[in-house]
């Protein structure tokens, strides 16, 4: 049987750290060639102050405060795009104190009726609740997974249906950190921006893998 498609696929690049957000103007990121004149131009921006940056641009929405970096796309043949713009900004701004990255990969899918309901059984079987609970329903599953290589961090898959019937999503959540404890002090990007740099294929390729295993077992 053929894997569903999805109907739409979205990525985030999220860093937790310490940033300035008022650098993160759309005129910055086309003074340093990461956009063109003509986006920065366009932009649509909703706010641009010391503590908080968010602005976007057809392809792309950018939302910045002191602590956190978050870059999203649903737009996938912008993926790499982002992902180099994400690098590109961060090697020109070396000194800023990075800890911990996430790369997150969500798709939604359209089910017929039959194989909606076969994957909310699958991930959560509702023989175990007969009794206690009536007509139990999947809402939100969620494990963690220790990392399979050399990094510090996990991976969350996150899944359910969504507002409508016969849709769902699927979430995987990549996650890495170069600290022991949140507390610690990290001194620039490099290392953050070197496992982004160097662990994408890795990463979008286990995402891509652990999305289609669960909706082969679940379709």
């Amino acid at each position: 049987m053929a894997l569903p498609k999805p109907k739409r696929q979205d990525l985030s690049i999220i860093m937790v750290g310490d940033f300035n957000p008022k650098i993160f103007h759309p005129s910055w990121f086309a003074s340093e060639g990461l956009i063109k004149e003509s986006e920065s131009e366009d932009a649509e921006i909703e706010i641009i102050r010391p503590e908080i940056a968010i602005f976007s641009l057809d392809w792309l929405k950018l939302s910045i405060t002191r602590d956190r970096f978050a870059a999203e796309t649903n737009k996938e043949p912008y993926f790499e795009v982002m992902r180099d713009l994400v690098v590109g900004s961060f090697r020109i701004l070396s000194h800023t104190p990075i800890k911990m990255l996430g790369i997150n990969l969500k798709k939604h899918y359209t089910l017929p009726e039959k194989s909606w309901h076969h994957f909310g059984n699958t991930l959560a079987p509702k023989d175990i609740w007969d009794g206690l609970l009536v007509k139990p329903g999947l809402e939100t599953l969620t494990l963690r997974s220790e990392r399979q290589d050399n990094y510090k961090g996990y991976v969350r898959v996150t899944a359910g249906p969504e507002d409508a019937e016969g849709q769902l999503y699927v979430n995987i959540n990549d996650h890495f950190t170069v600290v022991e404890d949140p507390s610690d002090n990290v001194l620039g990007s490099t290392k953050i921006v070197d496992i982004l740099e160097s662990e994408w294929g890795t990463s979008m390729a286990r995402s891509n893998t652990i999305i289609d295993h669960l909706m082969e077992r679940a379709s």
